[in-house]
């Protein structure tokens, strides 16, 4: 039986970088590789978009003094089942990527734009949950 899983938008090499380089790190533990789409989920409900590859915008960088993440514009065609579409960047050690979710839901935060946005791309992938058997 297959397991569950994460549906993600891979971040290409170049890309990551270039958002390294435009957001900074601002914590010890970096990320800033993925935009999750939908948690928790069997592949087959993604198949028409599995291995797609995807152009996007980060528009801004927020963070709230344990976590930082970059606010994502993703096509019409992307569907992201996350509130907020985003890619955590950085964390203090000890802090999960999936606090970015709570932080962006509190509304508490420190922003900063990234002007016109920062054109990014990635791939769409599916990463399955290990059998916990």
């Amino acid at each position: 039986m297959a397991n569950k899983g994460i549906v993600w938008i891979k971040l290409d090499s170049e890309s990551k970088r270039d958002l390294i380089v435009a957001a900074g790190q601002a914590y010890p533990k970096l990320f800033a590789d993925h935009v999750t789409l939908a948690f928790e989920v069997f592949k087959g409900e993604f198949m028409e978009i599995m291995d797609k590859k995807v152009t996007f915008v980060a528009t801004e960088v927020v963070q709230n003094g344990k976590i930082q993440a970059a606010r994502v514009s993703l096509p019409e065609w992307v569907k992201s089942r996350n509130n907020m579409p985003h890619i955590t960047i950085s964390s203090m050690e000890g802090v999960p990527p999936k606090m970015s979710n709570e932080m962006f839901e509190s509304g508490i935060f420190e922003a900063r734009s990234l002007g016109d946005g920062l054109e990014l791309a990635g791939t769409i992938e599916f990463f399955e949950f290990k059998s916990r058997g």
